[in-house]
């Protein structure tokens, strides 16, 4: 059985937890960072999604060729289980992500400077530590 939204996997294989938050922004963060070096939109869109491809493999492999489960022994949800339709919503998520930021640049090409990337960088650092210490704390897996 399948679930459409879902705050872990549980119980059953999710489509989308609150982890396409991070994906969406790593789409857009990485994205940006090759745009910034001088990428054009297609490269920049084929490189972050290979890159996005070969980590949701790596997350498939590790869950389905370890038996990993998907709860610890103390109910929570086990970090490395991630589900095929989980890593296609991902995928999908990073997919938004990158387009987004690809249409923004392509919008007000001035954004590609070194200023917006510090900021960027430090925003996506705090939003990436508060998911991994914050979802520790309320059991989100």
């Amino acid at each position: 059985m399948i679930r459409f939204i879902g705050k872990n996997e549980s119980k059953k294989d999710t489509f989308i937890t609150p982890w396409v938050t991070i994906h969406l922004l790593s789409g857009a963060y990485i994205t940006y960072i090759l745009k910034y070096i001088n990428q054009t939109d297609m490269m920049a869109f084929i490189i972050y999604n290979l890159i996005h491809l070969i980590y949701e493999i790596k997350d498939c492999f590790l869950t389905y060729n370890y038996k990993t489960k998907r709860i610890y022994e103390n109910n929570k949800p086990h970090v490395l289980y991630n589900s095929y339709t989980n890593s296609l919503g991902d995928m999908i998520f990073g997919i938004i992500g990158s387009l987004l930021i690809i249409y923004l640049i392509q919008y007000n090409n001035k954004i590609l400077n070194t200023n917006t990337l510090i900021v960027f960088t430090i925003v996506s650092i705090i939003i990436t530590l508060s998911f991994i210490f914050g979802f520790t704390e309320y059991n989100i897996g």
